[in-house]
């Protein structure tokens, strides 16, 4: 009899144990992590910024840059090549040649000093001196000459023939004439106005980069 009492009290045990055990709850593992809102930026301690040198910028800007390429201009020119002879219409023979080509006017952004340039912060204006510009290139495109049909007299026959030196002295005339066409008053000024526009565009992209506002920017002419 006391046998099998404690066989009774040793089941019952092993069994309260084993119920105990498998009750038991995992242990929970907590970690806190603080999220910042975006508005607190406005509560960070900030560096003070420093202030951009506009003039500077503009002049490193127009140092690193040549000729600016203001305004091009086609162009053609009739020349007439006359080999008559003593100036009768008998003997009358001569060829019109038309020339087409190009000019380029261009301003020295290298002339540019720094007490050509005048800032006033106040009313956000931008004054720059500069040179005009001028006529830098004048260029044939030989690919489109036009060569006229021959005219002649009644006592006159075949085709005008030049010599290599004889048509270079014709390409050099239309391209003097064609200078002086681009020299004139009326192109002078549109290339001057070109010019004005291309400054504007090229030192408001360079303001823009450096995020200064909107400025007004005059350009006067030293000569």
């Amino acid at each position: 009899m006391k046998k099998m009492f404690l066989v009774v009290v040793v089941t019952i045990v092993a069994t309260l144990s084993a119920r105990s055990y498998f009750s038991r709850e995992a242990p929970v593992v907590q970690t806190e992590v603080v999220v910042k809102h975006p508005q607190n930026i406005f509560f960070q301690r900030l560096e003070p910024q420093k202030k951009i040198n506009v003039k500077e910028v503009l002049m490193n800007d127009i140092k690193g840059k040549a000729e600016l390429i203001t305004l091009e201009i086609e162009l053609q020119q009739t020349l007439e090549w006359d080999e008559t002879w003593w100036e009768k219409d008998v003997f009358r023979k001569s060829q019109k040649v038309t020339f087409h080509g190009s000019g380029i006017y261009t301003t020295d952004l290298a002339e540019i000093d720094y007490e050509d340039v005048m800032l006033d912060e106040g009313s956000k204006r931008i004054l720059i001196k500069m040179n005009r510009p001028s006529v830098r290139l004048v260029n044939l495109n030989e690919e489109k000459t036009e060569f006229n049909d021959v005219e002649t007299g009644v006592l006159r026959f075949g085709n005008v023939k030049m010599t290599p030196e004889e048509s270079e002295i014709l390409r050099k005339v239309a391209k003097d004439k064609m200078n002086e066409e681009l020299n004139s008053e009326e192109n002078l000024a549109r290339a001057s106005l070109h010019a004005e526009s291309a400054i504007n565009e090229l030192f408001s992209k360079v303001l823009d980069s450096i995020d200064q506002g909107t400025y007004e920017i005059e350009v006067s002419w030293k000569s």
